[in-house]
């Protein structure tokens, strides 16, 4: 994968479902929030990147995104976000949530999104989610 590629996959066919672990919280400061399990990326299907090349992610680049998840949020503190739109840079209040966890399973990225306040909960359950890949 070339260094300072992204992915923007705005991909209707992934599956959502509910989610919820005892020690995640049903709210925050006083906004309510919801965790919806998204299948993000597979290997071996073809995106295109944001300038319009195509790339196709292996299993091996798909553990390296796992393992730099986890090195960032548990070393830096770092969480990606949800924002409403793909831009750059993020502005603050157009934040939904955090992604809180990845994992693949066979051939496929899942992620845990954290879906803060009533907005943003609507707003994906209306309009889903895309992904956006920094590498």
């Amino acid at each position: 994968m070339p260094s300072g590629s992204a992915i923007i996959l705005d991909d209707s066919r992934s599956e959502w479902a509910n989610v919820s672990r005892a020690d995640w919280p049903t709210t925050i400061n006083g906004q309510p929030v919801a965790y919806m399990r998204k299948t993000m990326l597979r290997a071996g299907v073809p995106y295109v990147d944001a300038s319009g090349v195509k790339l196709q992610m292996t299993t091996d680049e798909l553990d390296a995104l796992v393992a730099k998840h986890q090195t960032l949020t548990k070393s830096l503190g770092y969480r990606p976000y949800i924002p409403v739109k793909h831009s750059n840079p993020l502005d603050a209040k157009d934040n939904r949530g955090f992604i809180v966890e990845f994992a693949r399973e066979g051939d496929a990225l899942v992620g845990i999104h954290q879906l803060i306040g009533e907005d943003a909960i609507r707003d994906a359950a209306r309009n889903g989610t895309s992904v956006m890949v920094h590498f």
